[in-house]
């Protein structure tokens, strides 16, 4: 479940402005599960990464390190996706083998079902979508981040 969620249902419907986080709701056991989660990914992957430096196992496991690096930014969720595709155009910090991994998260992301779909449209927008759409198809065309 998101903590925060930024879309138009964000904002003053007779303004336009952004709505103050106090009008958020989230309550301190989902902000510490998230928390906990994100920690134990990112210590898991870094854990392994200092294993197989302390065993000299560092550049023969680096594609499976990429590889786990991968899996865990696309577990985490649309924002850390976001940051491994902004990594996978930075051969300065990232060897090949991560570049790699990290560009599919640009090319392999699969779409969500489209009635997840349908309702952030209809919430967003506030009416369903066959009053704001002429047609709208079942199959998609594309999956992106934004």
């Amino acid at each position: 479940a998101a903590i925060v969620r930024t879309s138009r249902a964000s904002m003053n419907k007779e303004t336009g402005a952004p709505l103050s986080m106090e009008s958020f709701q989230f309550s301190l056991p989902d902000v510490a599960r998230r928390m906990t989660h994100i920690s134990w990914s990112f210590g898991r992957f870094a854990s392994a990464m200092i294993w197989d430096w302390q065993t000299g196992k560092l550049d023969e496991n680096m594609e499976k390190r990429a590889v786990s690096l991968r899996d865990t930014l696309f577990d985490l969720g649309p924002t850390f996706i976001k940051v491994g595709q902004a990594m996978s155009s930075r051969p300065d910090i990232l060897p090949p083998p991560f570049l790699k991994e990290m560009t599919k998260l640009q090319d392999d992301v699969p779409p969500f079902p489209n009635e997840v779909a349908y309702n952030v449209i209809e919430e967003d927008l506030g009416r369903p979508c066959a009053e704001i759409f002429a047609e709208i198809g079942e199959q998609p065309v594309a999956a992106a981040s934004l």
